[in-house]
């Protein structure tokens, strides 16, 4: 036995299998006669056949120049491709005696490519009319598979003579040219190739060449069986098979690697797309072969996969490209996500290195690192279960496969530490063959390492025990692949834990709750208890949700005595109040709709009812986080429960709670709701309201979603709440409409000092909150206040108290969103800029240059470092830098511009447009209305520099970068008593409307007259 190597037994019949295999990867033929398709073109009319000068020239105004595809683009270009055509839904073919001949050249061209099942086994697709004028070409590509099961390519030549124009395919070293000029004059000719087959359009040299595009599908549902004469070779090939599974099945110390290899992969001829890599899309050999080993492992215990592989190597290169070094020439992949939408007939191959135009690359040296990768994994139907499984080249059937040129090259030239490099990339399609013995340990193998799609391998498995319960195969397959699994991961979770112990931290786990909510699945379809209580044990957190549905039917089929402990384990991992509920409501329901089904009455029912409140209970009594979520849970337990749960159980667990504003205020707003529909009984919302305003109002917090991180004051999307850092969907925090609910509740149930005691809070929080929350909270809380008001019918100056809120709101918000209008400065001072060193004398002469008002211009003669200095403390300053290169040192040219200030000022008036909209959301007529005579005091921007909403003067003076203290009425740009007057209020009303002198930035410089200026000249020469 030692002698035997399977690997080379199975080689060796492939390969001389490969030989019998009939079919070309490209045709053509010619019909000596053929009806007349009927061309007609929407909005043009019947093309003529042959076809004559005439309508050549108006087929051709009726077309379009056609694109092709390179890397994730759809381009034109006639230096690639030079082609005019008509899409499909653009043509028709009105000579139903065209199908006759279409399926003759299906016949034909299906047997010249051995497609599987002959023309019953394809279809042909019309996909587009192409025109090739003279000059007319597309160089050498691949296609694009535009349709699911796409194999190939038709192309068929219509009457209209040329010259030129021929096809050359080429594929394994074999290179074909199909020509269409012989015949073209009266003639029809027919081309057919697969998709994964390069070839090019030769120039027309004359006349037009005229040809229909169909894509070639290979239909599903195919034949199985061998033809007879491969009888004898599948003998041979179930007996080497035979051997193998029994071989497998033999403990690994007793079994050589060569005569029982884990699994092999035999690569095919062809190349596919992860979107069409199933057993009925492969085409010609590679079927022929597929069947071949399909119908010799049926029956012996192995199994059959697909892959796409990838090869790497990286090693060390020439540091220059000259056309054709190392003396070879290859092609490059283009990726699956990198296929365009289809609008284009063909892919034009995008190269992946600097020398890639040409298709070169560059010989490697030495190599450094090689890797061999099945990138995708899938089951025969085209169902995916993994990818990026790493396997070795003595997996695969073929010695050197990759003995070729690459399919694509990462190239990097010379960096100064490093010499040039590159990464040849080589993939390929294989059909993976393991035997069923050690099919769920290849991929377990990988799982632990988060490669595989769980639910598409133990989730197959166990549907596949559901739909068959007598077979005992699949349910000794599936308890030993779960078995296995967790003896997997508790080893990983070991790993895991002693990392953490060591170092203090841990990589994301790759032990997943959702793969281990499969095998809690699994464990409940085999009703292993013992399997079930493991996966909850091993949890991270928690089982998945959707794993108690599935408990409560089990539960409602069984003795509940052994599943019991596994049923309280898996309630107890979880967490989360809502996710609690919602595994005991998953479980009973589930059960109840079980037991229905089976028209009987099960004590177990009982059980998981008392067994789930008991849970609840336990929670609410420990310290748990909360939040907003948790709320409609504790609602749904009251009416699961009764009043007395409300108040024994609930009602202490939000008070122990109190300090999270945002779930108490929800509670509250939903106990209402509850009352509102009957779920509580009325008059008990009130008092509860009562009770806990009293503890939540001296703990009352805002709790919104903030930028993490301030934003320039100059950037008005800072004030506007625009945040650049990801959402957290994940964190549901204090909202508008609950706080103007729970604000409407207490007026709806007599509650005005809790009312008013809340809105106090609201206006203190005003005065301190990150001017964001004004747009993500304040101002949609008044415009929900108004709305509430309209639809209930009160009037909206009925309550003070709310025109003192809405009047304090918005003073704050004039005051610390929209701010003081920033003041044109009148000198050239500006503000010092601090030394990273500390002090030194170059930035002491910078700084008396930069603070005096008179000079605009400084130039600082000095060498180069000390030069860059000053640069790198001038960054921010709104200066112009430029360095003057005569004479020796150099001379640094530091010009005082206002641009600080023109984006201040831009800032603003972006947050007065905020703002105007802000205004109009909540109704400009509703806050005349609420605010009344005190409308025009609460809007006047005079106040947005004080401290209250009572229209008190601003300071009379402020004090510049410079330290002079400066008037601020001499501060303002313009000239105009009236535009400053205009600059000093603007009323609420006017906005949204920004006046003339704030939209217009050259406005806002005036007529004022330039400060007189200096030259600071500082000459430091010495070094």
């Amino acid at each position: 036995m030692a002698a035997f190597n399977l690997k080379n037994q199975l080689s060796q019949f492939l390969e001389e299998t490969h030989g019998k295999c009939t079919g070309s990867f490209a045709h053509k033929g010619h019909l000596p006669s053929a009806p007349n398709p009927g061309l007609f073109g929407r909005g043009l009319g019947t093309v003529g056949l042959p076809l004559s000068e005439r309508d050549a020239v108006e087929l051709k105004k009726a077309c379009h120049q056609a694109p092709f595809g390179k890397g994730s683009e759809t381009i034109v270009d006639t230096n690639v491709r030079n082609t005019w055509e008509l899409n499909a839904d653009q043509l028709e073919l009105q000579n139903n005696a065209w199908q006759t001949t279409l399926d003759h050249i299906l016949e034909q061209v299906a047997k010249a490519l051995g497609v599987a099942g002959g023309s019953e086994g394809i279809k042909a697709e019309l996909y587009k009319l192409l025109l090739y004028d003279e000059g007319a070409f597309f160089d050498s590509h691949t296609d694009t598979e535009k349709a699911a099961g796409m194999i190939g390519t038709l192309v068929i030549a219509l009457p209209s003579k040329h010259q030129g124009g021929g096809v050359q395919a080429s594929f394994g070293g074999q290179t074909l040219v199909l020509e269409t000029a012989e015949s073209s004059a009266f003639g029809y000719s027919y081309l057919a190739w697969y998709s994964d087959v390069e070839h090019a359009v030769r120039p027309v040299t004359s006349g037009h060449r005229l040809v229909l595009t169909y894509n070639l599908i290979q239909l599903a549902g195919g034949p199985r069986q061998l033809a007879s004469s491969l009888n004898d070779d599948h003998t041979r090939l179930a007996r080497v098979m035979a051997l193998w599974n029994d071989l497998s099945k033999r403990p690994r110390a007793h079994t050589t690697s060569d005569a029982c290899p884990s699994f092999l992969a035999y690569i095919l001829e062809h190349k596919y797309t992860d979107a069409n890599l199933r057993s009925d899309h492969l085409k010609g050999k590679d079927a022929q072969q597929f069947r071949a080993l399909q119908a010799a492992c049926q029956d012996q215990g192995m199994l059959l996969f697909l892959a796409n592989l990838e090869h790497s190597k990286d090693g060390s290169c020439e540091d220059y490209c000259d056309g054709h070094y190392g003396g070879r020439h290859g092609y490059y992949w283009k990726d699956d996500d990198e296929d365009d939408d289809g609008d284009d007939e063909e892919d034009c191959n995008d190269g992946g290195s600097s020398c890639s135009e040409l298709g070169d690359y560059h010989e490697l040296q030495e190599v450094f690192d090689t890797s061999i990768t099945l990138r995708t994994f899938y089951r025969t139907n085209g169902q995916q279960l993994a990818s990026g499984i790493p396997i070795n080249a003595e997996d695969i059937v073929q010695d050197d496969p990759f003995d070729r040129a690459p399919d694509k090259e990462d190239y990097e030239g010379y960096t100064g530490n490093a010499g040039a490099s590159a990464t040849h990339f080589y993939r390929n399609s294989c059909i993976v063959i393991i035997p069923s013995e050690r099919y769920s340990r290849f991929l377990v193998d990988h799982a632990k390492n988060g490669e595989v799609d769980m639910e598409s391998f133990i989730g197959t498995m166990i549907e596949d025990v559901r739909q068959r319960p007598e077979d005992a195969r699949l349910t000794v397959q599936l308890t030993e692949t779960c078995q296995y699994l967790m003896t997997v991961y508790k080893a990983k979770i070991k790993e895991e834990q002693a990392g953490k112990q060591r170092y203090g931290l841990t990589k994301a786990s790759a032990v997943t709750d959702e793969a281990l909510g499969f095998v809690a699945k699994a464990a409940l379809q085999l009703k292993q208890p013992a399997l079930f209580e493991s996966a909850a044990t091993a949890a991270k957190e928690s089982l998945p949700m959707v794993v108690y549905p599935a408990l409560g039917e089990t539960l409602a089929e069984v003795n509940l005595e052994p599943w019991q402990k596994g049923f309280e384990l898996a309630l107890s991992r979880i967490s989360k109040v809502h996710l609690k509920w919602e595994a005991v409501t998953g479980t009973l329901q589930a059960a109840k709709a079980r037991l229905y089904d089976l028209s009987s009455v099960s004590s177990n029912l009982d059980a998981i009812v008392a067994l789930g409140r008991q849970t609840i209970e336990n929670m609410l009594s420990t310290e748990v986080t909360v939040s907003k979520e948790d709320v409609q849970a504790l609602i749904a337990t009251t009416e699961a429960y009764g009043q007395g749960f409300l108040f024994n159980n609930i009602l202490p667990f939000v008070k122990k709670h109190i300090s999270n504003t945002t779930f108490t205020i929800t509670f509250l707003v939903l106990l209402s709701a509850a009352e509102q529909d009957g779920t509580v009984k009325v008059g008990v919302a009130r008092n509860i309201y009562r009770d806990i305003l009293a503890d939540l109002i001296p703990s009352f917090k805002l709790e919104i979603n903030l930028p993490p991180s301030k934003r320039s004051r100059y950037d008005y999307r800072y004030y506007a709440g625009v945040s650049t850092a990801a959402p957290q969907p994940n964190v549901k925090l204090m909202e508008a409409n609950d706080i103007a609910t729970l604000l409407d509740n207490c007026t709806s149930m007599d509650l005005p000092t809790e009312r008013e005691a809340l809105m106090d809070h609201l206006v203190a929080s005003s005065k301190t909150v990150d001017p964001s929350a004004f747009g993500v909270l304040f101002i949609p809380l008044l415009a929900r206040l108004v709305e509430l008001s309209r639809v209930k019918g009160t009037p909206l100056n009925d309550a003070t108290v709310s025109r003192s809120f809405f009047q304090n709101i918005l003073h704050e918000y004039v005051r610390r969103y929209i701010g003081v209008e920033p003041a044109r400065p009148l000198t050239w001072a500006q503000s010092r800029r601090a030394c990273n060193g500390g002090s030194c004398g170059d930035c002491t002469m910078l700084n008396k240059f930069l603070t005096n008002p008179q000079e605009e211009v400084g130039r600082f003669s000095m060498a180069e470092k000390r030069r860059r200095h000053l640069e790198y403390g001038l960054s921010g300053s709104g200066c112009t830098l430029s360095t003057e290169r005569r004479g020796s040192p150099h001379t640094l040219v530091v010009t005082k511009t206002l641009n600080n200030w023109h984006a201040e000022h831009k800032a603003w008036r972006d947050r007065c447009v905020v703002a105007g909209q802000s205004f109009r959301t909540i109704g400009m007529e509703a806050l005349k209305e609420i605010l009344g005579e005190d409308y025009g005091r609460a809007v006047d921007v005079r106040s947005a520099g004080t401290g209250s909403a009572t229209g008190q003067k601003a300071a009379p003076a402020t004090e510049t970068a410079a330290g002079a203290v400066t008037p601020l009425g001499s501060m303002n740009p313009w000239n105009s008593a009236r535009d400053r007057q205009a600059a000093s209020r603007t009323p609420l009303g006017t906005i949204s409307q920004v006046p003339a002198w704030l939209s217009n930035p050259n406005l806002a410089m005036g007529q004022q007259t330039r400060p007189s200026s200096k030259v600071h000249i500082i000459d430091l020469t010495e070094d």
